[in-house]
């Protein structure tokens, strides 16, 4: 009986410790998913394809490391970012990979994966209700607002 009990405590031990290695910690890192766009310049709205209404993701999740990963479907991209402070407001810079650069720019689906006024790289600032807003309705395309999914503190602020 005494073996039994060690056995059996030794592998709630060990499987305990497994569980904890594939399941991160939800403090280290934030998940914003879409929420709505909106077309205020587009000249035709219909042509401009940055995501699939039928996708079930469109996510972003940042990490305290200061990296990202950004799901659009099958999609995954990937960088690092940075908080930007100007004139009191906070600006949040996304700098994709070249791989995810490469993705982009090359998808058999042809669509528009890093949604942008600059290549390679994504602007935000949130807005007075804590969404992110993303820059892209400055150069003719949709903006797209985000909010946070995560039940974590916030790793901006």
């Amino acid at each position: 009986m005494n073996k039994f009990c060690c056995f059996l405590l030794t592998s709630l031990f060990a499987l305990s410790s497994c569980t904890e290695a594939i399941n991160p910690d939800k403090s280290d890192w934030e998940e914003w998913a879409l929420t709505e766009s909106f077309c205020n310049f587009c000249l035709n709205p219909g042509d401009v394809k940055t995501y699939d209404q039928a996708d079930t993701t469109y996510v972003y999740r940042f990490m305290k490391d200061s990296s990202f990963v950004k799901n659009i479907g099958d999609y995954v991209l990937s960088g690092k970012f940075q908080v930007e402070e100007n004139n009191d407001n906070l600006f949040l810079l996304l700098n994709y990979d070249e791989e995810s650069v490469l993705l982009s720019r090359d998808n058999p689906s042809n669509r528009q994966l890093i949604h942008t006024c600059f290549s390679g790289q994504e602007y935000f600032s949130w807005d007075s209700e804590g969404r992110l807003l993303g820059s892209w309705g400055a150069c003719d395309g949709p903006t797209l607002i985000f909010e946070k999914t995560s039940d974590t503190q916030s790793i901006f602020f």
